[in-house]
């Protein structure tokens, strides 16, 4: 990958990035995008992987979101061995279908993935069948309205404060 981008001038490099990972639904580099799609439950997943980064002493910066590949990836390198893998064990089928999208695009990218997916316990049934849905029908869509009364509320508790939500800090 890094001979293809040495090869080829900036703008035509920039144009193949935006082309394969903001253009194609199937090739989100924001890992939480293909267990939840654009959908509340995805804002408490990103909200996990900060508190994540935090327990192990990491803080994220930057302006990409902390689910971005890139990001993972460094927390992975940096952080506990275990918990880096686990975060990246846990978004599997996610990073399978990135890497099966990538080679269906004939991306450059498509190596670095085959690398990490490489470094992870092959995919299980479950999330191999996960993969497959997900190839099909695409992450989940929003779930129209608040919650209804009487039902849980869409965060987890340990992630609920303030006022009427019985929490306290």
């Amino acid at each position: 990958m890094a001979g293809w981008l040495r090869a080829r001038p900036r703008p035509e490099t920039a144009q193949h990035h935006v082309a394969v990972f903001d253009l194609k639904r199937r090739c989100s580099p924001y890992l939480t995008y293909y267990r939840y799609g654009d959908t509340r439950q995805r804002g408490m997943a990103l909200l996990a992987l900060k508190h994540a980064y935090r327990r192990c002493g990491l803080e994220h910066a930057g302006d990409e979101l902390p689910d971005y590949l890139p990001a993972v990836l460094e927390f992975a390198a940096l952080g506990p061995a275990e918990e880096g893998r686990r975060l990246l064990t846990d978004h599997r089928a996610g990073l399978e279908l990135l890497r099966l999208a990538l080679h269906e695009e004939h991306s450059p990218y498509a190596a670095a993935l085959d690398a990490v997916c490489a470094g992870l316990p092959a995919p299980s049934r479950a999330q191999a069948a996960e993969v497959r849905r997900l190839a099909a029908d695409g992450p989940p869509g929003e779930q129209v309205g608040l919650n209804p009364i009487g039902t849980a509320p869409f965060a987890p508790p340990e992630f609920l404060t303030g006022p009427g939500t019985g929490a306290r800090r």
